[in-house]
């Protein structure tokens, strides 16, 4: 598989994507847009996150070195645009590499 989007490259490691994640995440968001990712509140994080474990809970993505050991656990990174499901990037790995780059927006106007 080849190819990319929004700044990301088929096949690149965790680490690239990350690393590249940032500067990527600033071009989809626009000016004044955050970027959140969901985490599910445990024990530990409660009371900090504000929410019972066990609850999923939107915080914004940072994406600092510190961070990275807790994405390298997970394969599917799911990004929020200002905290919305209607406008979702989310990206995909298999055997530790970038296989699925997806992008989910929805224009969603009340009356």
């Amino acid at each position: 598989m080849a190819g990319e989007a929004y700044g990301f490259e088929i096949g690149d490691d965790k680490l690239t994507t990350y690393k590249k994640a940032p500067m990527a995440l600033a071009n989809i968001k626009g000016h004044a847009s955050l970027v959140y990712y969901e985490v599910k509140s445990d024990l530990a994080s409660a009371e900090l996150l504000g929410a019972s474990p066990g609850y999923n809970v939107m915080v914004e993505a940072t994406l600092h070195e510190i961070g990275y050991p807790i994405f390298k656990l997970r394969d599917r990174w799911d990004f929020y645009v200002d905290g919305s499901y209607f406008n979702v990037l989310s990206l995909k790995f298999c055997d530790e590499r970038l296989c699925e780059i997806y992008r989910h927006r929805k224009n969603f106007e009340i009356p």
